[in-house]
């Protein structure tokens, strides 16, 4: 969701102007490159929040594998 959009930027821009200008995006307006800053800033932070909500629940997993149940499950058969 969050290249659509550099991809919609992209689509409008001339590319041979840009190709003629040397650097990459040397057209670009302070705003538009604001809008990309924040963008990738966003994304970099969700990512993040991501990555360690991922490693919260894989810690939880690996302590409720290794936790006591109370009792010895070997040998148990359930069924509904």
């Amino acid at each position: 969701m969050s290249g659509l959009a550099p991809a919609w930027q992209v689509s409008r821009a001339n590319p041979i102007e840009n190709l003629r200008s040397g650097t990459p995006g040397a057209g670009d307006q302070p705003r538009r490159s604001r809008l990309r800053g924040t963008l990738v800033a966003a994304q970099v932070a969700l990512a993040l929040v991501l990555l360690g909500g991922t490693l919260l629940m894989a810690r939880t997993f690996w302590n409720l594998q290794r936790a006591d149940a109370g009792f010895n499950p070997r040998d148990v058969l359930t069924f509904s």
